[in-house]
């Protein structure tokens, strides 16, 4: 099963050996143990991260941060091995989220692991550490479920469906934890914006089943089956008590992994219910012209992972052309 990728490339996010932007799905550069599916694809600003069926990371992209993970702050063109030197036996990862310059990374026993920028505390790790370039533990004191990634915040949730956040909080995409009224239906924010929030901080919210992120708003799921946003409204897609603007607002839950998030998304989030009988769209779309490519090769695709201005996609065997667009 060949991993292509299409989009911008300027700093070798697509893995595929080059800088060179492609219109087109292309190949990406892997290492020749990649020979199954990978579990979860994501893409930051200008970064890509794999989680691989055996569990162990790979990435490719911009790393002056440290969000490859990867010692060295050099920016790598192909997908290349993230190792976490102290850890015997290493741990066994299941899903990663990516920021503008930030990564997390969650374990199947539930541990999270940080690394990249934590210029506005979007790594948990306090306001004196600036960036981490190599896997870090985060211990909450609990086991995490779920992860999301936004511009420059971060959110999971844990087993108990208690939801947490740090990171960045201008407009309130953080919710309770500083200035709840920076939510409201028209789109005008405070001009006070709330400071970040440098360590792990329970959100006032009820339990969720889901979370998700958009550059600069965070959108739950509660248990019971209503969609809450937090955040910047600039395109009104919250009401004035911070429901999200959506008809079918009861679901069962987000397709983990198949909703765009983060930076990733530009504002912009795709809802997939876990049925897979509907692509619904949450204001504002995606940009029509991916959004098009993507059902076009759903039948096909593994899985997808969106960069900013970049997605990654692993395809099934069966291709009819050379361009699997057209398959």
């Amino acid at each position: 099963m060949p991993l292509l990728a299409f989009g911008s490339n300027a700093h070798g996010q697509l893995g595929t050996g080059a800088t060179d932007d492609a219109s087109v799905p292309v190949t990406c550069l892997v290492p020749n143990s990649l020979t199954t599916p990978p579990l979860c694809l994501a893409g930051g600003a200008n970064h890509s991260v794999i989680v691989t069926a055996d569990g162990s990371l790979l990435a490719a992209g911009a790393n002056e941060r440290g969000q490859l993970g990867i010692p060295g702050g050099r920016e790598l063109h192909t997908f290349s091995p993230v190792l976490i030197p102290t850890v015997f036996p290493p741990p066994v990862f299941r899903y990663v989220a990516c920021g503008w310059d930030h990564t997390l990374a969650l374990t199947s026993d539930g541990d999270l692991y940080v690394f990249g920028s934590n210029e506005f505390g979007q790594l948990g790790l306090g306001a004196d550490t600036k960036q981490v370039d190599r896997p870090l533990r985060l211990d909450i004191g609990t086991a995490v479920e779920k992860i999301a990634a936004g511009m420059r915040h971060s959110l999971i949730s844990t087993r108990d469906q208690q939801v947490w956040g740090w990171g960045a909080n201008n407009y309130g995409e953080l919710g309770e934890i500083s200035k709840p009224e920076t939510i409201n239906g028209r789109g005008r924010f405070p001009r006070k914006r709330a400071p970040p929030v440098y360590y792990p901080a329970r959100l006032n919210v009820p339990p969720c089943s889901d979370i998700a992120c958009g550059q600069h708003h965070s959108v739950l799921l509660t248990r019971d089956g209503r969609l809450l946003g937090l955040g910047r409204n600039r395109h009104a897609h919250f009401s004035a008590d911070g429901a999200l603007q959506v008809s079918d607002a009861a679901l069962d839950g987000f397709s983990y992994g198949d909703a765009t998030t983060t930076t990733s998304s530009q504002r912009q989030m795709v809802k997939y219910c876990r049925e897979g009988a509907k692509l619904s769209k949450i204001r504002p779309m995606l940009r029509v012209d991916l959004n098009m490519a993507l059902q076009s090769i759903r039948k096909d695709v593994v899985w997808c992972g969106v960069g900013m201005n970049t997605a990654i996609a692993e395809w099934a065997a069966r291709q009819t052309s050379e361009n699997p667009l057209l398959s």
